[in-house]
């Protein structure tokens, strides 16, 4: 894989940067593989041998992504009949576990947000955030609009 410098073509400095640092790294995997010889089975076997040397899933899946996006470039220019990656199996993200807050915790919290009676604001966005679940963009975006007073309902459409 030879480094090729896209920035004149539209893609930002960071993302050819970025793009220069996953070549790098990925190859020593597939990097003496011909493009007519590469293979869904061939970038499998890629993501295991990172795998097997201590690679994190989350990184090699980071990999995949920028094999998927070199090799449909690769495909629209017909240097490659279709995007290989495509058919390929990257692992599995791990899911980390969420925790709730204890509930000694989530009342001293708000022992604390509400003992200040200047920012009334925070109190509201933190109130409704912890009841519904929503996120910051979410309720940044909310709008007199957007709430039913007389149904006791908030509609949750858009976001920041």
């Amino acid at each position: 894989m030879r480094s090729v410098s896209r920035s004149r073509q539209g893609f930002h400095p960071s993302t050819v940067y970025t793009y220069n640092g996953c070549r790098k790294r990925v190859a020593p995997y597939i990097g003496h593989i011909q493009l007519k010889q590469l293979t869904p089975a061939a970038i499998n076997k890629a993501y295991s041998d990172m795998l097997s040397t201590g690679v994190s899933k989350a990184t090699v899946y980071q990999y995949h992504l920028f094999l998927h996006s070199m090799l449909a470039m690769a495909s629209k220019e017909n240097l490659i009949p279709r995007n290989y990656a495509s058919a390929a199996t990257p692992p599995k993200r791990d899911q980390k576990e969420i925790e709730a807050l204890p509930e000694d915790d989530i009342n001293a919290f708000f022992n604390a947000l509400y003992a200040d009676k200047k920012h009334y604001m925070y109190q509201i966005m933190f109130s409704v955030m912890l009841a519904t679940g929503c996120r910051i963009g979410e309720i940044c975006a909310l709008t007199w609009d957007d709430i039913e007073f007389e149904n006791d309902r908030i509609h949750i459409c858009k976001h920041l």
